[in-house]
């Protein structure tokens, strides 16, 4: 069995990371890793996170403290080409298990409500949900409800 890891993204691997793919049906469902490098720039306490299985970069996760010993996971991907080997949830586990280190009580991450593959992980991990956003965006939570500290 591979060992997969997560490492900080940066600047040796911030490229790399940017050109992971999902498959073409999975497009819509996930904003492209650039564009949450960049927002993770802008946005200091967010921990932006390559997905290594060994030595090869396989995926991309973001999550954020929100205070209130709240935790959000903005994205989790892997790359078209190591799917379905479980790589997600591993690496799931591998971000719940720091943020959980790291104080978080209450994880948030929300999908849309066609990405199906997304909400079984989920819930296989725990999760359930918490809520529907005004855009159709489902939300999950694993733990107890809490409030963002703003």
């Amino acid at each position: 069995m591979e060992t997969i890891n997560l490492k900080s993204v940066n600047p040796e691997n911030e490229v790399a990371c940017s050109s992971l793919e999902v498959k073409e049906d999975q497009a819509g469902l996930i904003a492209p890793n650039a564009k949450s490098i960049e927002w993770a720039k802008a946005n200091p306490k967010s921990v932006p996170l390559a997905v290594y299985t060994d030595t090869t970069l396989v995926g991309f996760v973001l999550y954020e403290p929100r205070g209130n010993d709240v935790f959000s996971i903005h994205r989790v991907m892997i790359d078209r080409r190591h799917q379905k080997r479980g790589i997600a949830r591993r690496s799931m586990e591998l971000t719940i298990e720091e943020i959980k280190k790291r104080g978080g009580v209450t994880i948030y991450l929300s999908f849309r409500p066609e990405n199906h593959a997304a909400k079984h992980l989920f819930q296989s991990l725990g999760f359930v949900q918490h809520e529907i956003e005004s855009d159709g965006e489902i939300v999950f939570r694993l733990g107890p409800p809490r409030a963002i500290a703003f």
